[in-house]
């Protein structure tokens, strides 16, 4: 399991980041996290990655559901929601 970081990490890595990225180019912050096709230099955000992250048990439980655990998971998403198949394909594939 993932722990998620202090907003006083979060704004450390982020200085870390821009500090590695901006040593002698100059690229504005704002563009940082940007795809590239929308004229940023596309690197993955840590918020978004951490969350990313935490919630790949889902993978876990949607491609092993032969285990004990991911099958109780699975039961009991199955009662409560209804997932599109689109989704899950998504992330067993």
């Amino acid at each position: 399991a993932i722990s998620s970081p202090t907003a006083e990490q979060y704004q450390q890595m982020e200085r870390i980041i821009t500090g590695f990225v901006n040593t002698g180019t100059g690229v504005a912050k704002e563009r940082l996290y940007i795809d590239t096709a929308h004229g940023g230099i596309g690197l993955i955000d840590p918020k978004q990655f951490v969350t990313a992250l935490q919630s790949d048990w889902i993978k876990t439980v949607l491609k092993h559901h032969h285990d004990t655990w991911s099958h109780d998971i699975m039961q009991m998403a199955s009662s409560t929601m209804t997932i599109p198949i689109s989704i899950i394909n998504s992330f067993v594939c």
